[in-house]
């Protein structure tokens, strides 16, 4: 595939072609939550574009191809081109374009789990799919995907309920069901809702995800464990709230001296002298932990009687581009020994 684009991309009608393919793979259609779900169980589908059909498996390997070399291989053949005519200052541009990336992942992800489809899919991988799919009631953020995963999750569509009531709901599930607490790393980067009544534990599914640069890809993990959560009801100054009740380790502390990346990510140093990756929404003092269940640092804030906000996920070594998984494992026996074992908090 980028042999072929090497070899014709000086050619204005490939460039031309090329370009309308973004528009095609950029189409409405692919945005569609619930069209999502017809594709996938579809026995047969075929793609029709100005009086030309093909079927999706004849599609399947050149969009494959496409969306795998896009942010990387592309890169150097888009490089290349000049602006010595009309076809590469549109080509270029679309290329580079965010949303272009957010179509190419979208598309990537569609065709493979097509490909791959099997009764019960990733309910999580689901609804983080969901984020960049267009829905009319935003309750079809969690229930357009639900026929798909595993049925153990007990989750009824009821258009009754409030959007919060359905995304509070969603993330107990997905936390009892799995027994993990592997779902707050979404929560974690998420995009911030300013005006968001939601406890800081819960997913919204309607916000972007923003990994910056310090969290992009191979983040710190730890050894799986079992989460051990539960929720209990409290009394704060708005109402009645939900707090889920958690184990954890305090590990480290932020320091002033942080270095903003770009607009969503800041370059930490933390008290112990370690650097690592945060949100531009953490500050001074707030608290790196390790929680029982998650196997990413997390950067938490206190919230004096209530417990804790969850602020941000959280890379944590001497270089963020470094695994320092067998570091931190050592690090954290450690702190325990320390503090005495298990914290138990509350997330608020």
């Amino acid at each position: 595939m980028i042999r072929h684009i090497c070899e014709n991309k000086r050619n204005g009608d490939f460039r031309r072609g090329w370009l309308a393919s973004y528009e095609i793979i950029g189409a409405p259609w692919f945005t569609r939550a619930w069209v999502f779900q017809e594709f996938i169980v579809a026995a047969n589908v075929h793609f029709m574009y100005s009086g030309v059909y093909a079927s999706w498996k004849t599609l399947l390997p050149v969009w494959m191809a496409i969306c795998s070399d896009h942010n990387y291989k592309l890169e150097n053949a888009i490089d290349s081109l000049t602006d010595d005519d009309g076809d590469s200052i549109p080509l270029i541009a679309q290329h580079r374009r965010d949303e272009s990336r957010i179509a190419m992942e979208g598309l990537a992800f569609i065709m493979e789990t097509k490909a791959h489809w099997c009764e019960n899919l990733e309910f999580v991988k689901l609804l983080a799919h969901s984020r960049n799919r267009n829905t009319s009631d935003p309750r079809d953020k969690v229930y357009a995907y639900i026929g798909l995963a595993s049925p153990a999750y007990g989750i009824v569509p009821n258009y009754s309920d409030s959007i919060d009531r359905v995304l509070i709901d969603t993330t107990i599930k997905i936390i009892e069901t799995e027994n993990s607490l592997e779902i707050l790393w979404h929560a974690a980067v998420s995009g911030l809702q300013h005006d968001s009544t939601l406890p800081s534990w819960v997913v919204d599914w309607r916000s972007r995800e923003i990994i910056s640069f310090p969290l992009k890809g191979e983040h710190t993990q730890l050894e799986k464990s079992a989460a051990n959560a539960s929720f209990h009801s409290f009394e704060a100054g708005h109402g009645i709230s939900l707090a889920l009740q958690v184990e954890g380790v305090m590990m480290d502390m932020l320091d002033k001296d942080s270095r903003n990346l770009n607009n969503t990510g800041c370059l930490y140093t933390s008290v112990k002298g370690f650097i690592g990756g945060c949100s531009r929404e953490s500050r001074q003092d707030d608290e790196i932990w390790v929680l029982r269940g998650c196997r990413s640092p997390l950067i938490l804030r206190s919230q004096e009687r209530f417990g804790y906000k969850l602020v941000s996920a959280a890379s944590y070594g001497h270089h963020p581009e470094q695994n320092h998984r067998e570091a931190l494992e050592t690090m954290l026996q450690h702190e325990k020994k320390q503090q005495g074992g298990w914290r138990t908090i509350s997330l608020v």
